[in-house]
C-alpha cells in the first residue's frame, strides 16, 4: 500500500472552502509528479477551485 502524507497551511485553506448542505468543505486533488522534484517529493496537491455562480448575463 503506498501512503502519501499531505501538509494543508489551515490559513491558506480557509480561502478555498465551500458549503454543501450546511458543511464546510475543503476539495483538493494529490497527482503523482512524473519524476521527484528537486527536494525528493514525488506527489503534488491541487486544490479544486469552486467558480461562484454569477448573476451577470
Amino acid at each position: 500500500m503506498d501512503i502519501v502524507e499531505v501538509s494543508l497551511n489551515m490559513a491558506e485553506l480557509q480561502n478555498h472552502t465551500f458549503e454543501y448542505e450546511g458543511e464546510t468543505f475543503v476539495k483538493f486533488n494529490v497527482a503523482k509528479l512524473k519524476e521527484p522534484d528537486q527536494y525528493g517529493k514525488t506527489h503534488t496537491v491541487y486544490v479544486s477551485v469552486k467558480e461562484q455562480d454569477s448573476d451577470e448575463s
